[in-house]
């Protein structure tokens, strides 16, 4: 959504970040966007950490996902 608006930010795995660099631009946000930032610390800990203390709720994070993509594609105008 940010390069769509070709809206500049830093690169980082942080979804609050990137979600107030939208708000901040008045592009309208995704669904559920506090339970989205919750998923924040499993973009770093699944991907460089050997072993992640928390459990993750696979079923809502497939729900979170699909909610963002539906958003996108649809701000995108793009058929599902």
């Amino acid at each position: 959504m940010l390069a769509f608006h070709e809206v500049d930010y830093d690169r980082t795995h942080s979804i609050g970040y990137l979600t107030s660099v939208l708000d901040h631009r008045g592009i309208d946000l995704p669904p559920r966007r506090e339970q989205i930032e919750e998923l924040t610390p499993w973009a770093v800990a699944a991907r460089y950490e050997d072993r992640i203390e928390e459990v993750l709720d696979r079923d809502v994070a497939r729900e979170l996902v699909s909610d963002v993509r539906e958003w996108s594609d649809s701000a995108l105008d793009k058929p599902e």
